[in-house]
């Protein structure tokens, strides 16, 4: 995965152009992604990054569309962002000039270099995801993200990068959010959840309720998403409590 980033980095820094589209080696671009992009963002100009759908298949020929078929406004995207990534990198076309004049690139963060590069850039400009297919994802027993979640030794670090970024995603969307608060979202965020505690499941829900509050209060995200969202994140916690 430091090769990857290497060399999206590098690709970043050679290139010219107006946009930056990304591919990894082992997926597939429908030919109309990087059409479909550029109008988009010809005709929003107040848009930085174009997104859009995607659809995974196996080594079994097995295809399915990942997200639903509809379109995530900029506001949607911010609310929804600090539960899940709905942002597939392969699909995105961006303006170059976001990210050179904010100093964004991608870094080795153990699997999770896509959420953190697109938690950046939603720092500095308005992201929508289309609902059109831009990507066809090869899933494979053997890739990187399935091995390193996986991976007893490299779970810790992968787990602080993704408090490093769930971090970034509330800051975005709220600057009143209480420092416990934050540490109690950022717990239950984890991925395979352990020794979760009856009362922690109470915290989580009055911190989330708090920062419920909080992001109203700031208004620059769609604050009935965001509910929903949250309300998703504690049922699921709520859930890997009761099979423990």
């Amino acid at each position: 995965m430091i090769i990857i980033v290497g060399l999206r980095r590098l690709g970043i820094k050679a290139g010219n152009s107006k946009f930056i589209a990304f591919l990894d080696d082992d997926d597939i671009m429908p030919v109309q992604r990087l059409q479909i992009g550029r109008t988009y963002l010809e005709q929003h100009q107040n848009i930085g990054v174009v997104a859009g759908n995607y659809l995974t298949f196996n080594e079994d020929g097995n295809r399915k569309v990942v997200q639903k078929q509809r379109f995530y406004a900029a506001e949607e995207v911010r609310a929804i962002l600090p539960f899940v990534n709905i942002i597939p990198n392969g699909s995105t076309l961006i303006r170059r000039k976001i990210i050179e004049d904010n100093h964004i690139f991608f870094h080795e963060e153990y699997g999770i270099e896509d959420y953190h590069f697109y938690a950046e850039i939603s720092r500095f400009t308005d992201i929508n995801v289309l609902s059109d297919v831009l990507l066809e994802h090869r899933v494979m027993k053997t890739q990187y993200s399935s091995v390193c979640v996986n991976a007893e030794q490299r779970f810790q670090k992968r787990q602080e990068a993704f408090d490093k970024v769930h971090k970034l995603l509330i800051q975005n969307i709220t600057d009143r959010c209480h420092s416990q608060d934050m540490k109690i979202y950022t717990r239950f965020m984890q991925e395979n959840i352990k020794e979760i505690e009856l009362k922690e499941l109470f915290r989580l829900y009055f911190a989330m309720q708090r920062i419920k509050k909080a992001v109203k209060r700031k208004g620059n995200a769609d604050y009935n998403l965001f509910y929903k969202e949250s309300d998703a994140a504690i049922k699921r916690s709520v859930k890997a409590f009761v099979h423990l």
